[in-house]
């Protein structure tokens, strides 16, 4: 995909993945699957996620753990959040990444701020 949509064909020489609730799940699926491809692997990746959220039952490995090639990690987790499957994971990490984790005060609705409009 990269190659037939990106111009000339460039594989890029970083990654940066932005996500909150299951988009940060998705951040660590597609970090897993770069590195198990062998023409992506060596693309260092930096994770910024929001609460990510699996959802109730959705613990398999490739969402709960990330491979050596996540640099750096930072997190901010819903320190208030009581729901049931609103329940966030914190991944397994390589020894090498660098990881930052910020609780922060709020559920997980809150934390990026709120849908409803004030008059």
């Amino acid at each position: 995909i990269i190659k037939t949509f990106r111009k000339g064909g460039l594989i890029p020489t970083q990654g940066n993945l932005v996500g909150w609730s299951s988009s940060g799940i998705s951040c660590h699926m597609v970090t897993n699957a770069m590195y198990g491809d062998p023409a992506l692997r060596h693309i260092p990746v930096n994770i910024f996620a929001v609460d990510p959220v699996p959802g109730p039952l959705n613990y398999q490995l490739e969402k709960v753990s990330l491979s050596k090639n996540v640099k750096q990690y930072v997190g901010f987790y819903a320190r208030d959040e009581r729901s049931k499957g609103f329940s966030c994971v914190i991944p397994k990490t390589a020894p090498t990444t660098k990881i930052s984790i910020y609780p922060m005060a709020g559920r997980h609705a809150t934390l990026v701020g709120t849908m409803q409009r004030f008059a």
